[in-house]
């Protein structure tokens, strides 16, 4: 009897800790990410994503991969980090700027993260210093990452696009890790250690988080393997100092980065010691999140700390942790214990320590892998319950509780993280959530205001463009686009107010001077508005839109032939901009060049079929030209696209007079009445003479 018993037992056990266990965890670990993340697949490009994706042009093509490799120092989030930007070259060309499929890739990035973390605890667990069973080191491990996978602090960085420079190289530092403990305990160590050098040199291509890689493995081998420090460094030192080698790419592309386009290193306006006090807040801040994920920020700005009471509170907190991290490693008993310590660390120093990273003090992507350490703390001394008890049947109990307890919270963070996906639907709902979280935040607010005046809720925008003046008067960008808002609203002079503003603080913001321009130009200050478009082209000479703009002003001022150059010019730095087409033909028919004006009214119409002006003004040169016919055919396209264009009905009236169809003509020059346009009695009077003429010679034939 006993042994019908045991065996089910012992097949229980077996299928736990087995082949087909450690399958079905790995699988439970993926569909999991892959359902609590399916409502992220429709979130839209935002914030970063803008340089990084959707004007990135690096990415566009990957014919040119050295391009895609070695990107331009324009763009802060994939500036030095060559394998990142090679990523978002192989999304694009997989699928555009279809946004589900650059979810895709983070949320199977993420999942293989998952898996990664599953693969690092349980052969830890199995190592000769644990000498868990299969069984329990499979449950334990999956427990970690599942826990890790689903947590809501995770979110930003698996939701938020460009945030996979964090995601893949978490990915890639676990993997190194896994590679480092197969190789040191698997037949064939050398092609796994090779394998943990070639994903570690892949990570510090990706982002400098990366750095930490080399260290956590020597401690991972010195505190799991039950050796000393020296003799763990003596044992593999060959495979430590490839891994250290790696570092040599890192420093390489930190120097080409040149401090992230100016967003981190020193000397950029912040403090070692107002950023080290920040840190010391944040710090705090991520592991109350790791515990009570509640709220989450999307961006907390580029706040510094200030409160005295709260930074010496941290300051102590901190320095307790991180003294007994190096307590735990100096003490064989509590060694594992410092392991995840130092892993916190370690890996938060790069961003989080006194190198300031400026336009973002603080970021919850940040603690993606530092988040293992604390989970892993948590699943143990769950498991720790478990085995605190006197009997094996109160060891079961507390075994099926601590199991429920996990499985309800693994529950709940993943409901969380299905809410927190929620609030990125749209970039004016998370904008919205980033406001009101943090309205203190200067950045949030302009940025909602941004996308207030996306949606046309301008008044909206105006509102919150002033609080984020309010809270930085000194940033350049706020006046700029609440000018924008301003112009749109038709308040001209308020908009040339902020545009003034604008550039007294950013005398070299060239968008600022472009849309003084425009503003001016719209108010009737030509010279003014040459003045300042002018000086926009000085500062940034490859923009067509400039040189259009430029080009406008130009002709309205009646001077052709410079209007032409720049109309020419902008169509050489694109030639797929229809707008300068148009405009470079209405200057060719001032000048009384009527065959190149229409062949530009032509290349604008091939280029935007869509848009009604260019066949007005092709069909307004073919009537100069005597083409009466094409030219209400031209007309009558424009009326189709617009029923609403005044002119097209008169330029079309003039040519079906002209051709003695004057019932058309008449219906067209009504119709213009009927918009509420000034009737043109000039050739309302012609036609009626026409007619007049042509019954008075009807009935004199009918005499005859």
């Amino acid at each position: 009897m006993s042994t019908n018993q045991s065996e089910p037992a012992t097949k229980s056990i077996a299928f736990a800790g087995g082949v087909w266990g450690t399958a079905a965890s790995g699988l439970g670990i993926v569909l999991t990410c892959a359902v609590i993340y399916a409502n992220s697949l429709a979130v839209p490009f935002l914030f970063d994503d803008a340089s990084a994706i959707v004007r990135n042009s690096t990415i566009r093509s990957l014919a040119n991969l050295k391009q895609a490799i070695y990107p331009p120092g324009d763009g802060e989030t994939v500036q030095g980090r060559p394998l990142l930007n090679l990523s978002f070259a192989a999304n694009y060309a997989w699928t555009g700027l279809s946004v589900w499929s650059w979810h895709v890739v983070n949320i199977a990035i993420h999942a293989l993260a998952g898996l990664c973390l599953f693969g690092v605890v349980r052969q830890t667990l199995l190592s000769p210093t644990q000498a868990a069973a299969p069984h329990h080191a499979t449950l334990l491990a999956c427990a970690v990452a599942l826990l890790w996978t689903v947590h809501p602090l995770q979110t930003e960085s698996v939701t938020y696009i460009a945030q996979r420079a964090e995601s893949l190289a978490g990915l890639l530092l676990l993997l190194t890790l896994y590679c480092s403990i197969r190789g040191a305990k698997d037949r064939g160590g050398a092609l796994w250690q090779l394998a943990a050098v070639l994903t570690c040199l892949a990570g510090m291509a990706v982002k400098e988080v990366m750095a930490a890689a080399p260290i956590l493995v020597v401690l991972y081998d010195w505190v799991f393997g039950g050796d000393s420090l020296t003799g763990t460094l003596r044992q593999r030192w060959r495979f430590y100092t490839a891994l250290a080698s790696t570092w040599l790419m890192l420093a390489l592309l930190a120097g080409v980065s040149a401090g992230r386009g100016s967003s981190a290193g020193f000397g950029r306006g912040v403090t070692i010691w107002e950023y080290l006090r920040t840190q010391l807040t944040f710090i705090v801040l991520y592991l109350k999140l790791s515990v009570w994920p509640h709220p989450l920020v999307l961006d907390y700005g580029d706040w510094i700390a200030s409160a005295p009471a709260a930074i010496i509170a941290a300051g102590i907190l901190v320095a307790l942790l991180f003294g007994a991290t190096l307590a735990a490693l100096c003490h064989e008993r509590y060694r594992r214990l410092g392991f995840l310590g130092a892993w916190f660390f370690c890996i938060l120093a790069p961003s989080s320590s006194i190198v300031p990273v400026v336009t973002q003090t603080g970021a919850e992507h940040r603690m993606y892998l530092p988040l293992a350490a604390v989970v892993v703390l948590i699943v143990v001394a769950a498991d720790r319950f478990r085995d605190g008890a006197r009997t094996r049947r109160t060891a079961r109990r507390r075994g099926l509780a601590s199991l429920a307890v996990l499985c309800g919270v693994a529950f709940l963070l993943g409901a969380l993280t299905v809410r927190r996906n929620a609030d990125y639907k749209t970039a004016l709902s998370i904008w919205h959530d980033t406001a009101a979280k943090r309205p203190e935040n200067w950045r949030a607010q302009a940025c909602l205001a941004d996308e207030y005046a996306e949606a046309g809720e301008l008044s909206r925008a105006l509102a919150a463009f002033d609080i984020s003046i309010k809270l930085a008067p000194h940033r350049s960008a706020s006046f700029n686009n609440r000018g924008v808002v301003h112009q749109r609203l038709r308040q001209l002079e308020e908009a040339i107010s902020d545009f003034h503003r604008a550039l007294e603080i950013s005398p070299e913001n060239a968008n600022a001077h472009l849309n003084l321009g425009i503003a001016l130009s719209a108010a009737g200050r030509l010279e003014p508005a040459l003045a300042a478009l002018s000086e926009a082209a000085r500062i940034d000479q490859a923009a067509p839109q400039v040189h259009w703009r430029l080009g406008v002003v130009l002709m309205r001022m009646g001077r052709h032939a410079e209007a032409i150059d720049e109309f020419t010019t902008a169509l050489d730095l694109n030639p797929q901009f229809d707008k300068p087409f148009n405009d470079r033909g209405l200057c060719y028919r001032a000048t009384n060049r009527l065959d190149e004006a229409i062949a530009d009214f032509s290349s604008a119409i091939a280029i935007n079929p869509r848009e009604a002006f260019p066949y007005l003004n092709r069909g307004v040169t073919l009537r100069i030209a005597g083409q009466l016919e094409d030219s209400i055919r031209d007309c009558s396209a424009a009326i189709r696209l617009n029923p609403g264009l005044v002119p097209a009905y008169h330029a079309r009236a003039v040519s079906y007079a002209s051709l003695g169809s004057f019932d058309l003509a008449r219906a067209d020059l009504i119709q213009l009445q009927r918009l509420g346009a000034p009737p043109d009695d000039e050739l309302l009077e012609k036609i009626e003479d026409e007619v007049a003429q042509k019954k008075q010679k009807s009935g004199s034939s009918r005499s005859k």
